[in-house]
């Protein structure tokens, strides 16, 4: 027993095989919980075979029993809060699952209807007019979707070019953004409106 100063030999056993204990719970941690763990509690339980070597009063044997009851109950809350971040990690992504599903049956639903919705915008009113000639996909606030007639890019400004002088994509459709634009569409010819004002071509002043 020389060395140990009169600390028996089973009861340093046991506090040796507790301090083991807690640093393979410790090691079994993410990084993100060893790094909530006191470091100074670390750096005294690495040094506890020390510490029981120099025990020489129960005093100091309370001192070790508290130490490690300490990193003991700070291992235990480590991995209930971990357990709690992985069950609400599940609720999480149960609910985005769902969410998604219902989302996702939705927007299929409404594809179905995109064929249909396509040949209405290249035959309205619209796609000669202001180049709404193709189809947009919006999301609503009800989470589903919502087919609209838009201009997607140039081509679709043509006919509303040619006869409107509107050229240019601008938000959802088509409109004027240069004079050049008015003076070759055909309103400029049969209507006069050959002069840009705004977005749009409009009839000169006299």
């Amino acid at each position: 027993m020389s060395g140990y100063r009169g600390l028996p030999d089973a009861l340093r056993q046991q506090l040796l095989a507790r301090r083991d204990a807690v640093l393979a719970q410790r090691r079994r941690l993410g990084p993100w919980d060893r790094r909530a763990l006191a470091a100074d509690l670390h750096s005294e339980l690495e040094q506890l075979e020390e510490q029981l070597d120099s025990a020489t009063s129960a005093t100091a044997i309370r001192q070790v029993e508290t130490l490690l009851t300490d990193y003991e109950n700070a291992i235990e809350a480590a991995v209930l809060a971990a357990r709690h971040r992985r069950d609400n990690l599940r609720r999480v992504l149960w609910v985005a699952l769902v969410v998604f599903g219902i989302v996702g049956a939705r927007i299929a639903y409404k594809l179905r209807e995109y064929p249909d919705v396509a040949d209405a915008c290249r035959s309205h009113f619209h796609c000669g007019y202001d180049g709404r000639c193709s189809v947009g996909i919006f999301v609503n606030p009800t989470l589903g979707i919502d087919l609209e007639c838009i201009a997607v890019d140039d081509g679709d400004c043509d006919q509303a070019c040619r006869r409107h002088g509107r050229c240019t994509v601008v938000g959802r459709g088509c409109r004027a953004t240069e004079q050049s634009h008015c003076r070759r569409a055909e309103d400029c010819r049969d209507h006069g409106r050959c002069s840009l004002v705004a977005d749009d071509c409009r009839m000169s002043k006299p």
